[in-house]
């Protein structure tokens, strides 16, 4: 489901927090980076000028998930000649927090607002695969939206995961039901897909077949695959898990909405989904939250160096253009 125009209440709502980060940070970000549960460290990686937190902010509130700091943290990227603004969003918003999708969006509204181009998510995520491991990171190239609020009709919210598959498979084979709102083409984006293939392969690429030093740090971690976003905040079943693998390759709450708001806005997205557990289809022990914020504390150094990596990318890219444009090539 691609969500419909943002309400006037809401546009006023970004309008307002946009001046106020336009007040401490007079850059204009061309990258926003939703940071995890337990990723905050990230932030290390950049200068920051600027910290607000998301109470201070029109529009947002803070997040009472374990592991999301709730703020955002107006810095900059530096690399050789390199000097990158970028949005670092230090947690995100839940649909089992009880909040409405609009403060959930609300990031990328206001990155979209600000100027910005990229958004970048990173998630902890449980592994559906039995060759994915604690550590590992799934470039996810297309999601499955199993969050309740997702459907029309609201009393709905409250079931199961596995009644909203079985409605959802019975609307796609019967062609009846609760319809969802049509894809909108948008130049940056192949065949109606809101993750961008452009960044996926190039991570893959040089990961795979890079010779760069952090390119050997990740090549036996990275994969590839389909992310399930579900309501939460209860981890799901063994019987959930076995269900879930027969499609999916990892599993979380969140992500889905903010890719499809950024692919409706004309974002182009990619989202890094870190694998801090297993799910309990392969490992019997019980999931505790601390350990998922502990493993994506430990990931961070690959996470990084992928979003270092992804960062200089784009703003290569976004200098050659510029010099094509000055060359009359483009």
């Amino acid at each position: 489901m691609i969500f419909k125009e943002s309400s006037k209440k809401d546009r006023v709502l970004t309008q307002r927090a946009a001046e106020k980060v336009a007040r401490y940070f007079t850059r204009v970000p061309r990258i926003g980076v939703i940071l995890g549960s337990g990723m905050g460290s990230l932030a290390d990686h950049f200068e920051v000028e600027a910290a607000i937190n998301y109470a201070d902010l029109p529009g947002f509130l803070s997040s009472t998930a374990a592991g999301h700091r709730g703020r955002l943290l107006c810095a900059v990227y530096r690399s050789a000649e390199l000097e990158v603004p970028v949005l670092l969003f230090q947690g995100r918003s839940h649909i089992y927090e009880g909040v409405a999708k609009e403060v959930i969006l609300r990031p990328v509204a206001l990155l979209k607002e600000l100027g910005g181009r990229v958004l970048i998510q990173t998630n902890a995520s449980g592994a559906l695969k039995s060759d994915h491991q604690v550590g590992d990171v799934v470039l996810t190239d297309r999601h499955l939206g199993l969050l309740g609020s997702r459907l029309k009709e609201q009393a709905l919210m409250r079931e199961k995961p596995l009644a909203i598959l079985l409605r959802r498979y019975y609307e796609l084979t019967e062609k009846k039901g609760w319809q969802e709102e049509p894809l909108q083409k948008k130049e940056h984006s192949q065949e109606g897909r809101v993750y961008s293939e452009r960044l996926i392969d190039f991570l893959w690429k040089h990961a795979k077949e890079g010779e760069e030093p952090w390119s050997a740090l990740v090549r036996n971690k990275l994969h590839r695959g389909t992310y399930i976003g579900v309501d939460g905040p209860n981890y799901e079943t063994p019987a959930e898990a076995k269900m879930y693998a027969m499609v999916g390759d990892c599993i979380g709450m969140s992500t889905v909405f903010e890719a499809e708001e950024a692919y409706r806005l004309g974002l182009e997205t990619i989202a890094l989904s870190v694998i801090t557990n297993k799910v309990h289809l392969f490992d019997q022990t019980e999931i505790e939250s601390d350990h998922v914020l502990e493993v994506a504390k430990a990931t961070a150094p690959v996470v990084g160096e992928l979003l270092s990596t992804l960062i200089v990318f784009l703003a290569n890219a976004k200098s050659q253009e510029k010099r094509d444009n000055q060359n009359g090539i483009v």
